[in-house]
């Protein structure tokens, strides 16, 4: 049901692409960063992407500048690039939206004095003068030469909230959009600003007036939704109500709120919501207006545990991740197969309270003619039953009762108003007002890396035999994480050594259960170069190679 893969930064940057601020500290806009592949194999990524009816927006910085840039260099020396930097202050006050800044903007100094204006957060990145007409056109440059160099669909567009305000629709938003338009008429431009709200109308070119291009966008972040609803009190229905709808308010029939439960700026769910927590707030994700977001390894539960999870590779043998894998899989084939979920219609048929027993479910109606969706979610530890009456939300061209097909449940019923439900613990299901939609989900896809499924509904078999996982990512910097698997328990020992047999690290000398484990190995502080890592148990043992690269 996914159908768009978003990229961080590819471009080619000062410093490493992993960990936090990776690739949004740009030193050539035109360039891959070659420590993630050739341009070739973008080009081949695409193509794949494409054939499977995906599409590929890139991340872009259309605010800032590596202080490395030859731009920044430029200005240092006088130079013809002088002007592309922003050297005078901003008021922030061009954005029509009666907002200013959402950092404080400071100076960056060179020798002693200020050379250029950057945000107060953002390290020394240089922020970009969008008034200098030069400038202006070579970034417009730059957002045509990906569509038509490497056939991309859109940008995520990092720190909109900048530029827009610093120089408003006529010398950002606008000639942004019509550029990438007219270079690719269904390309998506996703801004990272906050796009609810009093005021943020003005951001979306799609309004409620008219025809008339008010600002650049095609979908801007609901931080409203993410911040006072999924990060609020858990089950907080009538928060979440709000959240979803906004007030009512829709920028226009083409415009979409852009919604997430976690992303790469933010604490990853798995901190701070269980599993089964999590399987109703994200049903309520895929279910629900604007244009939902599933971040790297969020569909598996990753990112729980102490350290920062945020920006680091996912590791996929998570303890739910055959349970949340196929949750996730179910609700977004459904919003994928489904027409009433493209809209932006949504009628709350049902919000449970916790007042004198009633349950805290939460229910509404996409409507959609003859193929209705009715989405009931569960947000209580607990089975919940509750009647629901969507008879005055739904579209039907013929009179009678109405057939409701449970797609998760492969159940029917007919009825003229209401009728009983009972959703299991954390449970939510999807009814399309059809005698036979028909449903049918695929098998889950092998997880990568060696890495298996687990967890209460996955069928899955202890192992047959010890395996050692190569270690993921490789080549790395600076931590790797190694897998192993035991078919029987036992004392086990993990350690890695450099090329010259020297021992470096004891990941693990104790007794494991039989199954799946899991070691991390953080090399800060060790040179560059290949380490071996090494399994013993009981009679066996077991080498591979890893490549640490600074």
């Amino acid at each position: 049901g996914f159908n768009t893969i978003w990229f961080m930064p590819i471009m080619r940057n000062l410093n490493g692409m992993t960990g936090l601020g990776a690739g949004y500290n740009i030193i050539d806009f035109k360039r891959v960063d070659e420590r993630l592949g050739s341009e070739d194999d973008l080009r081949a990524l695409v193509e794949r992407a494409h054939e499977l009816g995906i599409r590929v927006i890139l991340d872009m910085t259309p605010s800032h500048v590596s202080p490395d840039h030859p731009w920044v260099s430029s200005l240092k020396e006088g130079g013809a690039f002088s002007n592309y930097i922003q050297t005078t202050p901003s008021a922030h006050n061009r954005g029509q939206d009666g907002r200013g800044a959402n950092l404080s903007e400071i100076w960056q100094t060179f020798n002693g004095e200020n050379l250029y204006r950057k945000y107060d957060g953002f390290g020394d990145l240089a922020n970009l003068n969008w008034d200098d007409d030069d400038l202006q056109a070579e970034m417009l440059d730059v957002f045509a030469y990906w569509l038509d160099e490497f056939d991309i669909d859109g940008f995520r567009m990092d720190v909109w909230w900048g530029p827009i305000r610093r120089y408003g629709v006529e010398r950002f938003g606008r000639p942004t959009r019509e550029v990438i338009k007219r270079q690719r008429p269904d390309a998506w431009i996703l801004a990272e600003i906050a796009g609810t709200g009093s005021g943020t109308e003005v951001y979306y070119a799609d309004t409620l007036r008219g025809t008339s291009v008010a600002g650049g966008i095609d979908a801007g972040y609901d931080w409203s939704l993410f911040h006072d609803a999924f990060r609020g009190v858990y089950g907080d229905l009538t928060r979440y109500d709000s959240a979803i709808r906004n007030g009512g308010f829709w920028p226009g029939p083409n415009a979409r709120y852009f919604r997430f439960l976690e992303n790469h700026d933010e604490e990853r769910m798995a901190k701070y919501r269980s599993a089964d927590e999590a399987r109703p707030l994200s049903a309520l994700l895929l279910t629900a207006t604007g244009v939902p977001m599933v971040y790297a390894g969020q569909e598996v539960g990753y990112g729980g545990g102490s350290g920062d999870t945020r920006r680091t590779a996912v590791s996929w043998n998570t303890e739910d991740n055959a349970v949340l894998a196929t949750h996730y899989q179910a609700f977004a084939q459904a919003r994928q197969q489904f027409p009433a979920f493209w809209s932006q219609q949504y009628d709350v048929i049902y919000a449970g309270r916790r007042i004198a027993g009633q349950p805290r479910v939460y229910a509404f109606t996409r409507p959609y003619l003859d193929q209705n969706a009715v989405v009931a979610i569960n947000f209580d530890d607990t089975a919940s039953t509750v009647t629901l009456d969507p008879s005055a939300t739904v579209e039907m061209s013929t009179d009678g009762p109405v057939p409701y097909y449970d797609i998760l449940a492969d159940t029917s019923g007919s009825y003229l108003g209401e009728f009983e439900i009972t959703l299991p613990p954390y449970g939510a299901t999807v009814f399309i007002t059809s005698d036979a939609p028909g449903f049918d989900l695929p098998a889950l896809p092998d997880l990568p890396y060696g890495a298996v499924y687990t967890g209460t509904d996955s069928g899955a078999e202890l192992p047959d035999r010890e395996l050692l996982h190569p270690a993921y990512p490789n080549p790395f910097n600076p931590s790797t994480r190694i897998a192993f698997e035991l078919d029987k328990a036992g004392p086990v020992r993990l350690e890695v050594f450099d090329v010259l047999g020297r021992r470096v690290r004891l990941l693990v000398d104790a007794t494991r259960t039989a199954g799946l484990h899991e070691a991390v190995f953080d090399a800060s502080g060790l040179p560059s170069g290949t380490y071996l890592y090494r399994l013993e148990t009981a009679g066996k043992a077991h080498t591979r190679t890893m490549v640490l690269v600074k």
